[in-house]
């Protein structure tokens, strides 16, 4: 039973994590899609949750929770639209790319997020 077991909690993370894509496909339609889900990246979701979990404890006084995510992407998409353009870099001659998942799923860039750091100038 001890397989069965391990199988029935990859399959409980596996789900949390596509829970996880579909809030920020609901939340941002605009940003980038994500096309697959490999280990890579359902491990970054797993270290962020942990990670943005200190610090939304030090800020409200609980961990990280499903509706965390959901306040944190329906923030970004009202506050930090600069996240979703495609803008000219003119000191470097560059292009900066819009954001993605990848991006948001960054305990550095959650906290500025939270601090008001990465919103619209």
């Amino acid at each position: 039973s001890t397989a069965a077991d391990e199988n029935h909690d990859k399959k409980k993370s596996a789900l949390s994590c596509q829970d996880v894509v579909d809030a920020y496909h609901e939340l941002l339609p605009e940003a980038s899609r994500v096309r697959a889900l490999n280990d890579k990246r359902k491990n970054q979701i797993r270290t962020f949750w942990r990670k943005a979990g200190v610090i939304t404890r030090q800020l409200d006084g609980h961990g990280f929770t499903m509706q965390d995510w959901r306040n944190y992407l329906s923030y970004v998409g009202e506050n930090c639209r600069w996240m979703f353009e495609e803008r000219q870099n003119h000191q470097h001659g560059t292009v900066w790319h819009k954001k993605g998942f990848d991006f948001l799923l960054n305990d550095n860039t959650y906290l500025k997020v939270r601090e008001g750091e990465h919103d619209d100038r």
